[in-house]
């Protein structure tokens, strides 16, 4: 097997490659296949031995499993501030998304035609 060198991953590069994963997350434990990708496959970033290991570590602790694995992977490669940035990055999309949806709904709950759904 054949080894390349590979540039370390830069706060830069770890905020852009999961901000884009955070922009197509769907949600679940699936998207842990999609890190593994990014990480291992394309950028080279972790062997699959060690991505393997913080999946383990990840699955033991409460919460979603793919914040954890890029947690994990944030902490591997730029220590507790790479961890710091790929949990926000993951993250940011749908936070921004739902902060929208709900202004949206602030703007629009008293219309007739949005009304009939607001009621729960």
């Amino acid at each position: 097997m054949y080894k390349i060198d590979v540039m370390p991953a830069t706060h830069f590069d770890l905020f852009f490659s999961f901000f884009k994963l955070g922009l197509t997350a769907f949600g679940g434990p699936a998207m842990v296949a999609y890190i593994r990708e990014l990480v291992v496959q394309k950028k080279g970033w972790l062997d699959q031995r060690t991505f393997n290991e913080g999946v383990a570590l990840a699955q033991i602790v409460p919460g979603p499993i793919a914040m954890h694995v890029a947690g994990f992977v944030g902490v591997k490669l730029r220590g507790i501030v790479g961890a710091i940035i790929t949990y926000v990055a993951f993250a940011l999309p749908a936070f921004l998304l739902m902060l929208f949806l709900s202004a949206l709904y602030q703007k629009t709950s008293n219309l007739p035609q949005v009304s009939p759904f607001s009621t729960v």
